[in-house]
């Protein structure tokens, strides 16, 4: 394994980094570490207890570098992090993730040393407690892993898709975090989607599952926002497929592209179910092996219908058990 990307319990804020960073882009290529190190004693006690660690996480990330001669230099095309906070901010954030993603070290950047999680409740080991933006808490809330919590200034809640990635580093009580399942149907099947979500309510009620369909679009909502966020989200896409959903524009120039591009990517299982008989067979859906019951439509079960979802139910569970977790982190563009 690498060294960790932060090698102290002390972080600086956005402030000191900003102060910091301008100070080398000031005197650059003069101003050597022990110089600096005095520069930021005067600065602010924080900053000096987290100097060493700073400096090392600027320069894995590639922000800073130290010359052969020891002086210290902001890069290029990171000048223009210092026109404001906010562009320091996204800048810093992206940078961490672009190294992160090309290390495949996601974990790197969440150690015990700085960290101590209990069941979706993070404490950063950040001084002093009142910073406005303790460079770690930042990066998290920016990239939208955690929340702020309200009661106290130095709590994140971690959102619960990113729960079971910090257990294995901080917890060793594993918490399994419900899949999401995203129901793509065309409206001349709903008596099928309304029963089949009649029978996710086990599944639900059990924590097991958080479930999606457009037909639980609020009045007043952006639906196609709405849809395409639970997209995003989904672990499984069901499929409900009968000729009116293989002939649904919608269906096939957003849903289903967007489903299949998380696929290729392993970020999703796509399960087709039958509900009325057609030729999806020879479609692009047709590659996905598709649930039946006794080899059956949901159509021509008849009053068997009630065991064919059963059977169903129990597939999809069979199918959330082979899932293989997804831990890659895109950044989230805040510009």
């Amino acid at each position: 394994m690498n060294p960790p990307l932060i090698k102290s319990t002390r972080l600086a804020t956005l402030d000191e980094i900003y102060f910091l960073l301008n100070r080398i882009r000031m005197e650059e290529d003069t101003i050597t570490k022990q110089l600096l190190s005095a520069v930021c004693k005067h600065h602010s006690i924080h900053l000096i207890f987290s100097f060493e660690s700073t400096l090392h996480f600027l320069e894995t990330i590639g922000i800073i570098d130290s010359g052969s001669s020891g002086s210290m230099k902001l890069l290029s095309p990171n000048k223009n992090l210092l026109t404001s906070r906010k562009n320091l901010s996204i800048g810093l954030f992206q940078a961490t993730m672009s190294y992160l993603n090309k290390a495949e070290n996601l974990h790197q950047l969440f150690i015990p040393d700085v960290l101590s999680f209990r069941q979706g409740t993070l404490y950063i080991q950040t001084l002093p407690i009142n910073a406005t933006a303790p460079f770690l808490k930042l990066i998290l809330l920016h990239l939208q892993i955690a929340e702020q919590s309200e009661g106290d200034i130095n709590l994140l809640s971690i959102k619960a898709d990113y729960i079971p990635f910090f257990n294995p580093y901080f917890d060793n009580n594993h918490i399994t975090r419900p899949k999401n399942i995203f129901v793509s149907y065309s409206g001349k099947d709903k008596i099928y989607l309304e029963e089949l979500r009649q029978h996710f309510k086990t599944m639900r009620d059990n924590n097991e599952i958080n479930y999606f369909d457009g037909g639980m679009i609020a009045p007043g909502d952006l639906w196609d926002e709405k849809i395409k966020q639970h997209l995003q989200q989904a672990d499984i896409i069901i499929l409900l497929i009968s000729v009116d959903f293989i002939n649904s524009g919608y269906i096939n120039d957003i849903e289903l592209k967007q489903a299949i591009e998380k696929h290729s990517r392993n970020e999703c299982k796509i399960i087709p179910i039958v509900a009325r008989e057609c030729d999806f067979e020879n479609a692009g859906i047709g590659k996905f092996q598709a649930i039946r019951y006794n080899n059956k439509s949901l159509q021509n079960c008849g009053e068997d219908r009630d065991n064919a979802y059963k059977y169903i139910i129990e597939k999809i569970r069979e199918g959330i058990k082979n899932l293989k977790p997804f831990h890659k982190i895109n950044p989230v563009n805040t510009i």
